[in-house]
C-alpha cells in the first residue's frame, strides 16, 4: 500500500509530549491520551482479521481531526463483549506509534461496531491506524487503516477526491471500487451521495449466489418476491453483508469516506419517514422504521454526528427522525468548500400522488384562470370536463364506479376499501378524456360523451401522464413536463412554496448563511439526487401512440420534482454573485455533465458503481409499455438514450445511461477537472474483482472535464 503523499503537508513524530484527544461511542466524556511509554512492555501483534469481519474504515476528516470505525467480533462467541484497543501511527509498519488507546468494551447494543473520535491531530497528514483486541502478550489486529486529515482553511495546495454513489450488491461486483483500488490515487477522500445499501432482499435466496437475506426475517415488509428491511436487525444486517465485500473493504481501508444517505438507506422513493413500495394503496408512514434504518446507518458509518460535543458518539436516540440532521459541510484549505444537503429528510411527498384518479382535475378552471392559463386551453378539447354528479351522466357514473371498484380490488384492495375508493373518485368534474377511455375500454361505447364547446376546461392527473390507478407510472416517472410544472406552479403559488420545501427551515437557513459566508475559491454542493433536467422529447418520435408524444421527465423524485425549487436555489446563487459553484450527485445510475442556469453552476452526476443503469430502466419501462425492440420508437427512446437526452435537453454536455463508474475530481487554483471512470452495464455481472490492474484497465474507459468560471468544456 503506498502512503499518500503531498507537498509540505504537516506530520506527527512519536515526541513523547504529543497527544491525542479519543472520544469513543462507549465513553460518557473525552479522554485525554498520553503517548506511549518507554517501559511499556513488547506484545506479539497476530493477524486477526476473523475478530474484525467488516475491516476498519475512517471518515469525516478535519484539519484536527478524523472518525475511525471497526466492527469486532470474537469469531466463537459473536454475542460476546469484546474488549479492544486503538493504535494511531504516522507510518504503515507502526514503528512510530504515537498513541495507544485504553480498552474499549463494545457490546451487541451498538452491533458490536466502534465509532473512535481523534483529535488533536496535524492537519493534511496521512495517519494509519489499526484495531486490537486479545490480551497479555498476545494482540490480535484488524487489517491496517490509512486516513487523512484536511488541510487548515489557509492551505493552498490542490484537492482531490473521488465521489460514487448506488452499489448494489446482490449479483452484481465492484469491478468499479476494484478500479479505483488499483489507481491508488493520492485522494484527500471520497465521497458517497447516497444509496450505500439497498433495503430489499430475495425473499428465497438463490443458493450460491451473490446476495443479501435476513437473520430474523419476522417483520420484514413483503414487496411482490422480495422483502424490504423494516426492523433494526435488518438494516444491520445490510450493512454486515456490504461490509463483508473485500474490495469494498478496502476502499474503507485506503480513503477517509465522507457519506450523505439518500432513499435506499430507508426505502425506494422515500420522503421523510414515509416509503413508495404500496404506491397509494396503503399510508406507508413509519417513524419506527425510519429510526432502525437510521440507528444502523450511524452505526456502520465513520460519522462525526455530535461535531460540537466533546463525549460519546453513541447513537442518540432523541436525534433520530425527524430531528435527524446530517447536513454539514466541509473545508479543504482555500479551494474547496464540500456543502452536503441532506435531500430526503425534510423534502414533502411528490406532487403527484401515486393513488390519484387520473380522470380527476388536478388544474380546474379557477385555478388556469389564476395563472392566466386558461385561454390556451379552452378551444382543445382533450381538455372537456364534465361534473359526473350531474343527473345526464348518471349511467356513466355507474360505469366509472364499477370499473374504479374492479381495479382497486385487483390492485389487493378489500371490497369495502375499493368502494370507499370509487366514492372518493367519480364525483365533481373529471376530464372527458378519461371518462371517454373508461367507457371504452368497458364496452359501452353507447354512453359516450360528445365534447362541447360550453365544456369547462381543466388538467387533470391523466394530462400528467397518470394512466393507472396506483401506479408509479405518470406520478413519479414518465410525467409529461408542461403539465406538470404547470401544475407545480400552482402549488408552489398558493401552499406559500411549501409544497417545494426540500430542505426544511432548518437546513434551508443553514445552506443559504453556508453559501454566503464561504470564502473558498469553490464551492461543492453534494446533493444525492440530480438537478440536471432529466428530459424526453419524443414529440417527434415514429411509432408511438398519441399520448405518447409529448415531453416528458423521466423521473420526479428528484430534483425535477420541484423545479420551482430548483429554480430559486439557482437565481440564489446568482443574485449573491456566489461564483465557482458545482452540484455533485448519483442516484439516477447514469453519467450526466451539464450547466445549470447558464453559467451560474455547473453539475456533474455520477454513474452507479453497480446498480442497475438508466438505460436499463428506460429498456424495462419501454417493454412494460408494449414497445418491442424492433420498434423506432424502441430504437429513439433505448438504444439511442444517450443522443435522446442531449437532444431533448442542450444543456447538457455529457451523459452517460448505460455505464457504471465513478468519477475523481481535482480542486485547482482557478480550474477544477473532472475524470469519468467507465465501465459498460454488461460487465458489472461479472466478477472481475480479481483482474490486475493492467487488464481490468481495458474494461474502463474515462472521459475529462474541465470547468472554468462557471462553465464546463471537454477536455
Amino acid at each position: 500500500m503506498k502512503p499518500i503523499n503531498h507537498q509540505k503537508h504537516g506530520s506527527i513524530g512519536p515526541s513523547r509530549r504529543s497527544f491525542l484527544y479519543t472520544v469513543v461511542a462507549a465513553s460518557a466524556s473525552a479522554l485525554i491520551l498520553p503517548a506511549c511509554s518507554e517501559s511499556e512492555p513488547k506484545v506479539e501483534i497476530i493477524d486477526g482479521k476473523q475478530f474484525f469481519p467488516q475491516s476498519v474504515a475512517s471518515g469525516d476528516p478535519r484539519p484536527d481531526s478524523v472518525i475511525l470505525w471497526t466492527r469486532a467480533v470474537h469469531p466463537a462467541s459473536p454475542t460476546e463483549p469484546c474488549e479492544v484497543r486503538l493504535q494511531v501511527a504516522t507510518d504503515d509498519g507502526f514503528q512510530s506509534v504515537i498513541h495507544s488507546s485504553p480498552t474499549f468494551h463494545v457490546t451487541a447494543d451498538s452491533d458490536h461496531t466502534l465509532r473512535i473520535k481523534v483529535v488533536g491531530l496535524q492537519p493534511r497528514t496521512t495517519y494509519y491506524y489499526r484495531f486490537l483486541v486479545g490480551r497479555d502478550d498476545n494482540m490480535y489486529t484488524s487489517a491496517k487503516g490509512r486516513t487523512r486529515t484536511a488541510p487548515t482553511a489557509d492551505d493552498d495546495q490542490p484537492v482531490k477526491f473521488a465521489f460514487w454513489s448506488c452499489q448494489d450488491y446482490e449479483g452484481r461486483y465492484y469491478n468499479a471500487w476494484q478500479r479505483l483500488n488499483q489507481l491508488d490515487d493520492n485522494l484527500d477522500f471520497v465521497l458517497g451521495l447516497g444509496d450505500y445499501i439497498y433495503e430489499k432482499v430475495p425473499a428465497t435466496p438463490a443458493p450460491g449466489a451473490r446476495t443479501v437475506s435476513f437473520s430474523e426475517p419476522a417483520g420484514a415488509i413483503a414487496v411482490g418476491h422480495r422483502l424490504a428491511a423494516a426492523t433494526l436487525s435488518q438494516y444491520r444486517d445490510l450493512y454486515k453483508r456490504y461490509r463483508s465485500d473485500a474490495v469494498l473493504q478496502k476502499v474503507h481501508e485506503r480513503y477517509p469516506m465522507i457519506v450523505m444517505w439518500d432513499d435506499h438507506e430507508y426505502a425506494n422513493d422515500c420522503y421523510g419517514a414515509s416509503s413508495t413500495d404500496q404506491d397509494g394503496k396503503t399510508s406507508e408512514l413509519s417513524g419506527p422504521r425510519r429510526k432502525s434504518s437510521e440507528r444502523a446507518f450511524f452505526e456502520y458509518m465513520p460519522i462525526d454526528d455530535a461535531p460540537a460535543a466533546s463525549g460519546s458518539l453513541s447513537v442518540v436516540e432523541a436525534n433520530l427522525f425527524p430531528k435527524t440532521r446530517l447536513f454539514r459541510d466541509f473545508r479543504f484549505g482555500k479551494r474547496l468548500h464540500l456543502i452536503l444537503t441532506d435531500y430526503r429528510s425534510f423534502r414533502p411527498d411528490h406532487l403527484i400522488p401515486e393513488e390519484a384518479y387520473p380522470g380527476t382535475l388536478a388544474l380546474d378552471p379557477v385555478a388556469l384562470k389564476a395563472l392566466g392559463a386558461y385561454p390556451a386551453f379552452a378551444n382543445d378539447d382533450n381538455f372537456a370536463a364534465i361534473d359526473i354528479d350531474a343527473p345526464l351522466y348518471a349511467r356513466q357514473k355507474q360505469v366509472l364506479v364499477q370499473a374504479a371498484v374492479v381495479g382497486c380490488i385487483t390492485a389487493g384492495l378489500s371490497q369495502s376499501d375499493a368502494e370507499q375508493r370509487a366514492a372518493a373518485w367519480i364525483t365533481g368534474r373529471l376530464a372527458l378524456l378519461y371518462v371517454n377511455a373508461v367507457l371504452k375500454a368497458t364496452m359501452q361505447t353507447a354512453l359516450l360523451i360528445a365534447p362541447a364547446p360550453d365544456m369547462e376546461r381543466g388538467v387533470a392527473w391523466l394530462h400528467m401522464g397518470k394512466q393507472q390507478l396506483f401506479s408509479s407510472m405518470g406520478s413519479r416517472y414518465l410525467v409529461v413536463r408542461p403539465m406538470f410544472e404547470l401544475y407545480a406552479l400552482y402549488q408552489w403559488l398558493t401552499t406559500t412554496q411549501e409544497s417545494e420545501n426540500v430542505f426544511g427551515k432548518d437546513q434551508q437557513e443553514w445552506l443559504q448563511k453556508t453559501l454566503t459566508d464561504s470564502k473558498s475559491t469553490f464551492r461543492i454542493i453534494g446533493s444525492s439526487v440530480m438537478p440536471t433536467e432529466g428530459v424526453l422529447d419524443l414529440t417527434t418520435t415514429p411509432g408511438l401512440p398519441p399520448s405518447f408524444k409529448n415531453v416528458f421527465l423521466y423521473g420526479t423524485d428528484g430534483w425535477d420534482g420541484f423545479p420551482n425549487k430548483r429554480q430559486e436555489l439557482i437565481d440564489f446563487l446568482k443574485s449573491n454573485a456566489i461564483t465557482n459553484t458545482m452540484f455533485v450527485s448519483g442516484d439516477i445510475h447514469g453519467g450526466f455533465v451539464s450547466q445549470l442556469g447558464g453559467d451560474i453552476a455547473v453539475s456533474l452526476t455520477t454513474p452507479a458503481i453497480s446498480s442497475g443503469t438508466l438505460q436499463e430502466s428506460v429498456r424495462d419501462s419501454a417493454i412494460a409499455l408494449g414497445f418491442t425492440v424492433d420498434t423506432p420508437a424502441y430504437s429513439k427512446v433505448v438504444a439511442n438514450l444517450d443522443q435522446t437526452l442531449r437532444d431533448s435537453n442542450p444543456a447538457i454536455n455529457f451523459t452517460a445511461p448505460d455505464q457504471h463508474g465513478f468519477v475523481i475530481v481535482e480542486v485547482g487554483a482557478s480550474e477544477v477537472q473532472a475524470t469519468f471512470h467507465l465501465i459498460g452495464q454488461t460487465e458489472v455481472k461479472s466478477d472481475s474483482t480479481g483482474l490486475d490492474a493492467t487488464t481490468l484497465a481495458t474494461k474502463f474507459t474515462t472521459r475529462k472535464f474541465k470547468i472554468v468560471g462557471g462553465t464546463v468544456t471537454a477536455v
